[in-house]
């Protein structure tokens, strides 16, 4: 599965790296293998919103992939620390960025999956925006699953 065929434009990306990689401590050999598997499903442009989030004991590990798509990290600690983080980021994105008229973001794709991002999900389907998650296989919750317009599991 990939997206190539869906609607052209900017997207915001949302990545709970600890919920794809399935680990709470997540290595080199973690990040290069995502950011492979990522490649192969999900065109990144380096145009494109990416905010990645996890705990401060990945610190290395996250700062490189977010160099590798021009995104950053926000910071959580706990079971659902990267969850708030990731959710706080969304929110504080300006409606100008939404609505750039030269590029206006046109998919939010989550890569969790996480029940915590069915809200997120909404406010962007909500703003017509297509939504996309990105999960591995048995985590993705029904009710993030049932407010994606594509749902795509990652084999990490």
């Amino acid at each position: 599965d990939n997206v190539r065929g869906m609607v052209p434009g900017r997207q915001i990306v949302l990545l709970d790296v600890e919920n794809l990689v399935g680990v709470g401590r997540v290595t080199e050999g973690d990040i290069e293998l995502l950011s492979v598997r990522l490649s192969n499903v999900l065109p990144i442009d380096r145009n494109d919103i990416v905010i990645i989030g996890g705990d401060c004991k990945n610190a290395f590990c996250l700062d490189d992939l977010a160099r590798r798509y021009g995104g950053c990290v926000v910071w959580g600690v706990g079971r659902d620390g990267a969850d708030i983080a990731l959710s706080t980021a969304f929110a504080e994105i300006p409606p100008s960025a939404w609505d750039c008229p030269y590029s206006p973001v046109t998919r939010l794709v989550i890569g969790s999956g996480d029940h915590h991002f069915a809200p997120i999900a909404n406010s962007a389907r909500s703003k017509g925006r297509q939504v996309l998650t990105i999960s591995r296989w048995f985590s993705l919750s029904n009710d993030l699953a049932r407010t994606a317009d594509t749902c795509l599991t990652l084999q990490i």
